[in-house]
């Protein structure tokens, strides 16, 4: 009878595979569903889901691309730069607008897809039709995967690059295929320096293979295995000496070192516990002892290229368990592997079980079941989780367009991870965990205040909970909530007599009051007006009832903002 084309268990040649391995009429239902669900999902989720301060992060750093900084050296940024690179034009296109970041995040979309196609392909080599495509439906219904491809952040684009280095590496071992795989596993590498786990356990489930499969290196030389070695080798150091050249002109490889690689080392990235390791890995061998033994005495069909993609996916997660720290986006790389390995022993569990009997023929059979289940799950604990249908961002919204309204690109501020996404922050490091931990130990300088003095920053970030103590004491003291963001000034006690105020940050201010305009004597004079006032002591004496009063930046009270009706914004995060 003749079917579709498969690949043959032992040797991966083309064989003809039975109908019922295609995808039926059941079988196309459901999945349309389950994608359509998906797709509903995933969009409300690029526009809706609550954003990441990694995200606006990651933001800074492309807009300053636009502006020709050097990241490392005119803009902090801990990551490796090729994504803020590539999406730099982008940025620039869509302009200094507070919606940037969800147009930013229409830009992972087609990183998306793409993930989504390369694991179908992987799959159509390994799995029946239809569990290939049920092998995308798990990986989309997945809440870790959705949830990080989402974001504006390099991790999606660099998980996409290493599921297309599997897609090339699984087709063939010709040198040729070394060198692409190599060189897409380069090109990850210059996107997020988390590539070296999936670049282990790659090397380490080539290793393994041969053990699993008997016979498997029969007939292959030594000269086409370096020849493929030394190809995937080149192919990854390519693309590293094209993003480092520039970097090398301006002798800046130094300082993207520490960036890079030293700077959040002190927090525990890329420490691994050897013991963990050698648990886990003594584990894996074992169980590849046994595979190999029930393979061998009961002639089992395994496909080779099946049996590399779950080894390199056990592979990964032992290295990944084996690391003291693991952000979530590190197991982007991780999902499509394992979906793939998991509709591979779908399909096997479900084969065992076809062979039913008359009476129940007319029950849901497992192999339709078992997925669709699994993936109801999955679009429920995501939707759970996430509430795509809510807009989660309205509040950084509107603190953006304040930012936009108050200041010029030459201003300064003082942000956390660059949330004001297109103003220059006063501290050279971003406020994340790495800065945090340094300046606790005395490891760099927190002269956060001196700076945002120096600058004459005006306005500041209502994300605080990052600052060490004395910076959050100086920015609680010296600035003041009116509208969305926080601006320099503060409230004046007391409503009569004369009110003694200081002042850190030398500006223009203005004296507002709760019920209006504010009338008395500034240091003795007249109140007129907004007036500079240098940093040091001053004092207000109202006339009349005005009620409470505050010393606000002038920009801001020119363009109506009150430190009397603050509206609230989330973006402690």
């Amino acid at each position: 009878m003749a079917g579709h084309l498969a690949t043959d268990p032992r040797t991966d040649a083309p064989v003809a595979r039975h109908p019922a391995e295609s995808v039926g009429r059941a079988h196309g239902i459901a999945l349309a569903v389950v994608f359509s669900i998906l797709a509903a999902t995933t969009v409300m989720s690029v526009l809706n889901a609550k954003l990441d301060s990694d995200e606006w992060q990651h933001l800074h750093v492309a807009w300053s691309w636009t502006k020709g900084e050097i990241p490392y050296r005119d803009v902090f940024d801990d990551h490796m730069p090729l994504f803020q690179a590539i999406t730099a034009p982008l940025a620039e296109a869509v302009g200094e607008r507070p919606s940037i970041l969800t147009l930013m995040r229409l830009a992972t979309l087609p990183i998306l897809l793409l993930t989504l196609w390369a694991t179908w392909a992987i799959g159509r080599r390994m799995l029946s039709p239809v569990m290939s495509l049920w092998a995308v439906a798990f990986l989309w219904a997945t809440p870790g995967f959705l949830k990080y491809m989402l974001q504006y952040r390099p991790d999606g684009l660099w998980a996409a690059l290493c599921t297309f280095a599997v897609l090339v590496l699984v087709g063939g071992n010709e040198w040729k295929r070394g060198f692409v795989g190599g060189f897409m596993l380069g090109l990850a590498g210059c996107v997020s320096i988390k590539t070296p786990v999936v670049l282990m356990s790659l090397v380490a489930a080539a290793v393994l293979l041969p053990a699993l499969i008997p016979g498997l290196l029969r007939g292959r030389s030594i000269r086409h295995g370096a020849a493929f070695a030394g190809a995937f080798t080149v192919g990854i150091a390519v693309p590293f000496g094209v993003v480092a050249w520039p970097f090398m002109q301006r002798g800046l490889l130094r300082t993207m070192y520490y960036c890079v690689v030293e700077h959040n080392s002190i927090i525990g990235y890329g420490l691994m516990h050897p013991e963990r390791y050698g648990i886990l890995a003594l584990v894996v061998a074992a169980g590849v002892v046994y595979a190999r033994g029930r393979i061998r005495r009961r002639g089992m069909p395994v496909s080779n290229r099946f049996v590399f993609v779950a080894l390199a996916t056990v592979s990964l997660i032992v290295i990944l368990a084996s690391y003291a720290l693991v952000p979530g986006q590190t197991k982007l790389a991780l999902y499509p592997l394992a979906a793939i390995a998991f509709s591979g022993f779908v399909e096997f569990v479900t084969r065992r079980g076809r062979g039913v009997s008359a009476a129940n023929r007319g029950s849901i059979p497992p192999t339709l079941w078992l997925p669709l289940a699994t993936c109801a799950v999955g679009i429920v604990a995501v939707s759970a989780g996430s509430q795509p249908w809510r807009d989660h961002n309205a509040g950084y919204r509107n603190f953006l367009a304040e930012v936009l309204l108050l200041t010029t690109p030459a201003d300064k501020v003082m942000d956390a991870k660059g949330e004001t996404v297109f103003r220059d922050r006063a501290f050279f490091y971003a406020v994340d965990t790495g800065t945090i931990t340094r300046l606790r130990k005395g490891l760099l300088e927190d002269n956060i205040p001196a700076r945002c003095i120096a600058a004459r920053v005006c306005v500041a970030t209502i994300a605080r909970s990052r600052f060490p103590r004395r910076a959050r004491e100086f920015l609680d003291s010296e600035y003041i909530r009116a509208g969305f963001a926080d601006v320099a000034g503060k409230l004046l006690t007391g409503s009569e007599g004369t009110v003694p105020f200081a002042i850190a940050v030398p500006a223009d201010y203005a004296i507002v009051s709760e019920n209006g305009s504010a009338a008395g004597a500034l240091d003795g004079s007249p109140y007129a007006g907004a007036r500079f006032l240098n940093a040091g002591r001053h004092t207000f004496e109202p006339s009349g009832g005005g009620g409470r009063y505050a010393v606000v930046w002038a920009r801001a009270a020119e363009k109506g903002l009150s430190p009397f009706h603050p509206v609230p914004a989330d973006m402690d995060n």
